[in-house]
């Protein structure tokens, strides 16, 4: 393993930052801020027909409400944030990081924009570990990023009950779209991938 490069590591850092901003900047509605027990958390207030819908933004923490308060800057500013970050991809992929293919790129994109993301799905498996390089600052050997060919999620839907919100669409929706139909378990009650 060797160490990343400043360059790459600023441009990794950078490229997070812009990732962050984005997330946040294509949400509509009002900013509101709920307390559940000894926690607050942010959400987005929308107005849908005659009914105010939630939409998860964060725990409320300096990271969230300063992004919140940039809120009307980061959505002018999306398209300089867009190009920038296809020049940091480019950047750290002339650095010697490991790319995600187009196919996978196009799932995890599909799943991030139905809030996958947003409410607790984790990337796990290869996928993740391929992330490991830009969080720990060193370049993998190549050899040693096989790829198993799936994308694991890890989906903790408890979660978005307790912040009363949800995926949507749901993710049967998203993968039906991308033409993938869900395999059941090997224990009913327990999973499907």
């Amino acid at each position: 393993m060797k160490p990343l490069s400043s360059i790459a590591m600023s441009a990794y850092t950078d490229l997070v930052r812009l990732l962050r901003d984005d997330a946040l900047s294509g949400i509509e509605g009002t900013p509101t801020r709920k307390t559940r027990g000894e926690k607050a958390y942010w959400y987005a207030a929308r107005r849908i027909g005659t009914e105010m819908r939630f939409i998860y933004l964060g725990e409320d923490n300096d990271e969230t409400r300063t992004r919140i308060e940039r809120i009307e800057e980061l959505r002018a500013t999306a398209k300089e944030r867009q190009a920038e970050r296809a020049r940091l991809v480019r950047l750290l992929r002339a650095e010697g990081m490991t790319p995600t293919d187009r196919a996978t790129g196009s799932i995890l994109s599909a799943m991030a924009a139905a809030g996958t993301f947003r409410l607790g799905g984790t990337v796990v498996g290869t996928n993740a570990f391929r992330l490991y390089e830009g969080e720990l600052g060193i370049r993998l050997p190549l050899g040693g990023m096989a790829n198993t060919g799936d994308i694991d999620i890890a989906q903790f839907e408890r979660l978005s009950v307790a912040l009363q919100d949800q995926v949507d669409p749901g993710l049967a929706e998203t993968f039906s779209t991308l033409k993938f139909a869900p395999v059941p378990g090997l224990d009913r009650g327990r999973t499907w991938r």
